[in-house]
Formats: C-alpha cells, structure tokens, sequence
C-alpha cells in the first residue's frame, strides 16, 4: 500500500531509484545517442537535477494516488 512508507519514506525511496536508474552514473544504456530515448533522458536527467520541481512533480503525483 502507498501509505505504508508515508510521503516522506516514498520520496526517499523515489529518488534514490531515479538517481540509480536514470541518473549521470545509473545503470541505464542508451545505445543511440541521438535517439528520442536520449532526449528524453536528459530531460529527466534535469528535473532530477532541479529538486525543488522534482518535489514538486512527486507532490503532485503522491496526493493524485493517494487521494481518495
């Protein structure tokens, strides 16, 4: 259940994820860097890099799934 870990254990769970996964040093290959998939990953690679709007997209996301 999303609650169990409250907003707070779900946010640091969030980004450590992101960060492992997607981040400069994550474990993700992009074989086509010049593929849509690169855009995109700097893209995300951005808004991981911008925490006051990755908390405020998490925020946003947490309350639409937790809302009843």
């Amino acid at each position: 259940m999303l609650t169990d870990f409250g907003r707070e254990g779900h946010y640091d769970r969030t980004i450590q994820h992101l960060v492992e996964k997607y981040g400069p040093d994550g474990y993700l290959t992009i074989w086509m860097p010049q593929s849509d998939n690169a855009v995109r990953l700097e893209e995300l690679r951005s808004i991981i890099a911008n925490k006051e709007s990755l908390r405020s997209i998490f925020d946003r996301l947490f309350d639409e799934e937790t809302s009843e």
